[in-house]
């Protein structure tokens, strides 16, 4: 592609706007549905603090910071908050600091295999 054809900062940017409006109505499900603030309160996060207007389940903080930062894996805070660098990290890292004490390794033990460790050789 050349510079002539490559599409335009607006063009990109509405694409990318469309794609983010198209995935976060089922990404999101995991920070706000009221089964997930369950299973982090099992955890022992605590529970959602309140619902909005509309009955959906605010996150607690420390299980948002922690739950979104863990497709990372068991990344410091600080890597958290570059990641996600609309919040501020004064709040993200003590948050993520704090859920690492409750998530008990639970992104590790999810994580899939590499395949050479599988029994039968791959995944």
């Amino acid at each position: 592609m050349t510079a002539a054809s490559a599409p335009s900062d607006e063009a990109v940017s509405a694409a990318a706007r469309r794609l983010a409006g198209a995935i976060e109505p089922v990404a999101a499900q995991v920070y706000f549905a009221p089964e997930c603030h369950d299973g982090y309160a099992a955890l022992g996060f605590g529970p959602s603090p309140f619902k909005t207007d509309t009955g959906v389940h605010v996150p607690d903080g420390p299980a948002y910071f922690t739950s979104r930062g863990s497709v990372m894996g068991q990344v410091p805070g600080e890597v958290v908050a570059a990641a996600f660098g609309v919040f501020d990290p004064a709040i993200v890292v003590p948050g993520v600091t704090h859920g690492r004490r409750h998530d008990r390794g639970c992104s590790d033990r999810r994580r899939p295999r590499p395949a050479h460790s599988h029994p039968r050789g791959r995944a």
